[in-house]
């Protein structure tokens, strides 16, 4: 764990590791916004997902999907981003209701696993789209 002043000026507590053979950092927030022991909290909890093989996502993103339904990140992504991005933005969706929906969907975001992304890409793959 790194105590790092930004080009900006501003402190922040960052975290440096290693995932899937690559070298990573994470900022872990600002400082006077997170205390050390905060920090250390947070740092501790990457470090324990990254020896379960967990990628070190945004513990606030974690915090705001858990509970919700799987197909509502999604919608919200759909509504907010992919519409305005998109010239065809059916597209996206129709893949995401046909492939990962009907499997996934209905899980909460905290229970959907490596296991399930697995296997709707075997069945993406073998269904050959």
């Amino acid at each position: 764990m790194l105590f790092v002043v930004l080009k900006r000026g501003e402190p922040n507590w960052s975290l440096g590791y290693t995932f899937n053979e690559k070298r990573k950092g994470k900022s872990l927030g600002k400082f006077g916004q997170l205390t050390l022991a905060e920090a250390r909290g947070e740092a501790e909890t990457i470090r324990a997902m990254r020896r379960d093989g967990t990628a070190a996502l945004s513990l606030s993103s974690l915090t705001k999907h858990s509970g919700m339904a799987f197909n509502v990140p999604f919608q919200d992504m759909y509504e907010n981003k992919l519409l305005k991005q998109l010239k065809r933005p059916d597209i996206p969706k129709s893949k995401y209701y046909n492939n990962v929906a009907r499997f996934i969907g209905h899980l909460k975001v905290e229970q959907v696993n490596a296991f399930h992304i697995r296997d709707i890409l075997n069945i993406i793959t073998d269904s050959g789209l």
